[in-house]
């Protein structure tokens, strides 16, 4: 199954808007209408700087002895977005 990867934020001074990663940013409009590559498919295509990255990290952090891991505050930040999220929709008229 593929995922939707975009987003949209709204704001009374704006937008925010990421959308799905593809292999290139390349967009061919014809009076025909629009193409464009198809979204990358999983998520080390998608994600392939942070996962490497990521990995790098880990092996700095074994091969020095550090027991610190770059993660928790990227974890509070991923929680305090969802949580927004969540509440957001609740609160949302429908």
């Amino acid at each position: 199954m593929l995922a939707d990867q975009r987003i949209e934020v709204h704001g009374t001074k704006g937008m925010l808007q990421a959308d799905n990663a593809r292999a290139t940013t390349v967009i061919r409009s014809t009076p025909s209408g629009r193409s464009y590559d198809p979204n990358c498919y999983s998520f080390p295509q998608r994600y392939r700087d942070a996962y490497r990255i990521e990995v790098e990290h880990f092996i700095t952090a074994l091969v020095s002895g550090s027991t610190e891991l770059k993660v928790s505050c990227d974890c509070r930040a991923s929680l305090s977005l969802s949580l927004s999220l969540s509440l957001s929709l609740s609160l949302s008229p429908r």
